[in-house]
């Protein structure tokens, strides 16, 4: 998509982009939300802090329940953990929402994912910013 997009072949698309994909293309932020973490309400999430937030080193010593790595979601996962320096391992790697919802639910990880997601996938989780 990208290469289409320089060479003129594409006009428009809408995509994920890391920052180094953004060479030569003329880019508009359409949409931005928070990522939380979601887990079944009886897993205790470790590195909690008064706010109600988990940190990714905290997130990081969960099984997380992980996209494929074509996924935006997961190239948005990917970044946070590398930007912080917190290496984490996938326990579980899925390519639809419904798998990792039903994962979670049935308390085998926890998930990061944009919260307008969680809510609707899964309301009766535990989330954490």
């Amino acid at each position: 998509v990208r290469h289409g997009l320089r060479e003129g072949t594409l006009d428009l698309a809408v995509v994920a982009l890391d920052r180094g994909q953004q060479r030569g293309l003329v880019t508009r932020l359409l949409s931005y939300e928070e990522m939380v973490l979601v887990s079944a309400p009886p897993r205790a999430l470790t590195g909690t802090g008064p706010d109600g937030t988990v940190t990714l080193a905290g997130a990081a010593r969960l099984p997380l329940v992980d996209f494929t790595p074509d996924w935006a979601i997961r190239l948005c996962v990917d970044r946070a953990f590398r930007a912080a320096g917190v290496e984490r391992e996938t326990a579980l790697e899925v390519d639809d929402i419904v798998t990792a919802a039903e994962l979670v639910r049935s308390d085998l990880g926890v998930c990061v994912m944009p919260a307008s997601i969680a809510r609707a996938s899964v309301p009766m989780f535990s989330l954490a910013r």
